[in-house]
Parts: structure tokens; C-alpha cells; sequence
């Protein structure tokens, strides 16, 4: 639980270049260049999730999980509701913040 509570984004914050997720004490950094398109994630998305290595807990979600869809997600989120993937060339990002507005922003 102690773990979980380290690993999941407290801000989630777009730049000119890049999505940074903070953290207590590191931050993520994804660039803008690399990500093809930002959407919701749906029901299909979600089907058949299971963990990879990663770790759940009261504060969120947090590693790599893989779907029937999906062979790898890298997942952050606080919460089990407003999850973005956020789609890239080498890699598949799940974030959940507190606003889906950020889909536009993302996008742009």
C-alpha cells in the first residue's frame, strides 16, 4: 500500500512538449512528439485487465497492465474514473485526471 501511494500522480500537468505526471519525489515525463492520440479509455479497452507488474491500492493504480486489446499499459491513475490513454509509437499510457478536458489539450 506504501508503494502505491508513491507511484500514482498527484498533478498531471501539459506543457509545450510534454504531459509531466509529478509524483513525491520523481516526475514522468511524456513527450508530445511521440503521442499519436489521447481519448478515453472504454469498456472494451478495460476487457480482461490484469496486472503485469504493478500495484493497486486505496491511492490508485500504478505499473504495467495488459488487456485482450492491449499487450502492455502503462497505467497511473488515482482513481478508477476519467482514465485517458494516452497512445504513443513504443508505448501505451493510462492517467486519470481529475478533468477529461485535457483529451483537447492533449490532441492539439
Amino acid at each position: 500500500m506504501v508503494v502505491t501511494y508513491f507511484c500514482i500522480p498527484r498533478k498531471i500537468i501539459v506543457t509545450d512538449t510534454d504531459i509531466v505526471l509529478y509524483n513525491h519525489g520523481f516526475k514522468r515525463k511524456i513527450p508530445k512528439c511521440d503521442i499519436l492520440k489521447a481519448r478515453s479509455v472504454t469498456a472494451k479497452d478495460r476487457n480482461g485487465l490484469w496486472r503485469k507488474f504493478a500495484v493497486e491500492g486505496v491511492w490508485g493504480y500504478c505499473g504495467i497492465y495488459a488487456s485482450k486489446i492491449h499487450k502492455n499499459l502503462y497505467i497511473y491513475a488515482s482513481q478508477n474514473k476519467n482514465w485517458i490513454l494516452i497512445e504513443t509509437e513504443r508505448k501505451n499510457y493510462i492517467v486519470s485526471p481529475e478533468n477529461l478536458d485535457i483529451i483537447d489539450v492533449i490532441n492539439k
